[in-house]
């Protein structure tokens, strides 16, 4: 009982503990990567995480309208390093909800046993070409992201 003076139900402290386990990310030892090894440093750490918790998926959605210090944390880190390579700051806002959304998907998806090796190389390849469409998109303004996507999948670039 008395957990539930500092909560007011089990769904908002399900949203406290999701929290804290993507605010338990390390996000300290990306260095001397690049920008773009850098963000799928995060990303397999956060999928890695969601494939070992997926219950708290639910839990991190339902938080998005005040996202608690951990995602916050998580969310400045892969903007920060997105904006280091060049993004504006609406364009790393929209990329790091496109990833995290990839992730989301991608745990959704993912089949068990020998099928999850194949799994992994569809979501890095998905990755691969989610990061190059935003870097068309940055060199490229004209070319929008949609119709960057469509070419480099349609052509097998990545």
């Amino acid at each position: 009982m008395a957990l539930y003076t500092h909560v007011k139900n089990k769904d908002e402290m399900a949203e406290h503990v999701a929290d804290a386990l993507i605010g338990g990310i390390d996000v300290r030892t990306l260095g001397a990567l690049t920008w773009q090894d850098r963000i799928r440093t995060l990303l397999r750490a956060h999928r890695d995480l969601i494939l070992k918790h997926p219950e708290i998926t639910p839990f991190v959605a339902a938080a998005s309208a005040q996202p608690g210090p951990g995602v916050i944390r998580f969310n400045n880190s892969i903007t920060g390093v997105l904006e280091q390579a060049g993004f504006t700051e609406d364009v790393a806002q929209d990329l790091y909800f496109t990833l995290v959304t990839h992730n989301y998907g991608s745990v959704v998806t993912a089949p068990s046993g020998a099928a999850a090796s194949n799994n992994l190389l569809k979501y890095n390849e998905g990755l691969g070409t989610i990061l190059a469409a935003y870097q068309d998109r940055m060199a490229r303004p004209a070319l929008g992201l949609v119709e960057s996507m469509r070419e480099r999948l349609r052509f097998g670039r990545k």
